[in-house]
């Protein structure tokens, strides 16, 4: 084998090690935030339609991923479903972001700021579910206290 034929070989090791690598960080990060997305899809729907019985407006949850370094949920919701007056009744943004280490970061915004960015790290634990609930929560009572 000649020095050429080597190094076409060994670029085609080095494609194929990059893609077996990319693959494996996909089947991780899916396996590391399956679990946390689920709950946080889970939470927001039924979140949603409580909102929706409380005459709230809140639109259906994005996902944005550029897999394997994050995933994004988020969401917009207003206070009033029949007000769509930006100034008196705005829409509050509520967005999680997992990354590819197992946490998450939360944000949300409006027109001020409403609530300090959250971090979540272990979002992998079967009761992370619990504390996506409990920061809905804030959120929420963080609009409230702005009405």
């Amino acid at each position: 084998m000649g020095i050429l034929d080597e190094a076409i070989r060994e670029i085609r090791l080095e494609k194929q090690a990059a893609e077996d690598d990319a693959r494996q960080a996909m089947e991780d990060f899916d396996m590391i935030t399956s679990r946390a997305v689920d709950a946080v899809k889970n939470t927001v729907a039924a979140l949603r339609i409580e909102l929706q019985a409380a005459n709230w407006w809140s639109e259906e949850l994005h996902e944005d991923s550029q897999k394997p370094e994050y995933l994004s949920l988020s969401f917009r919701v207003r206070r009033h479903a029949d007000a769509p007056d930006s100034a008196a009744n705005p829409d509050y943004f509520y967005s999680i972001r997992f990354d590819a280490l197992g946490g998450a970061v939360r944000i949300t915004d409006s027109v001020e700021p409403l609530l300090e960015p959250q971090e979540f790290r272990g979002v992998a634990r079967q009761d992370f579910g619990a504390d996506v609930e409990k920061d809905l929560k804030l959120f929420l009572k963080a609009i409230l206290y702005k009405h």
